[in-house]
């Protein structure tokens, strides 16, 4: 007899047939959340903070910021010059140099973080 038959007999589960029961009823509770929340946000903006915008973070930030549902609500750069330079360009954002300020105080005010930063490790 093998372990699948002598599981149905003795009403014990199996390892496969628990996680994806799990990974079901995990993904039927989350759908009702994402749903009211695409109801909720349909004409709101995705409030991003963009990390490193000098450089690299330029070509990321010229894509986001011609979609209409996107909206830049925080600047960072530990370049003063980086930061003064792109917040001509998106003078709502409120500039920051220290990414863990925006953490600790206002991470009500974004929903998403956009990082361009160089590897220096």
């Amino acid at each position: 007899m093998n372990s699948q038959d002598n599981s149905k007999k003795t009403g014990v589960a199996s390892r496969r047939s628990f996680l994806k029961t799990s990974a079901m009823v995990g993904a039927a509770a989350t759908v009702p959340s994402f749903a009211m929340r695409a109801v909720a946000n349909n004409n709101s903006k995705l409030r991003i903070m963009h990390i490193g915008v000098g450089g690299v973070g330029g070509m990321q930030r010229g894509n986001l910021k011609r979609h209409p549902k996107v909206e830049f609500a925080f600047l960072c750069d530990v370049d003063s010059k980086n930061l003064d330079r792109v917040s001509r360009e998106l003078p709502k954002a409120t500039k920051i140099k220290d990414y863990r300020e925006a953490f600790d105080k206002h991470l009500d005010k974004f929903d998403a973080v956009v990082v361009d930063t160089p590897d220096l490790h």
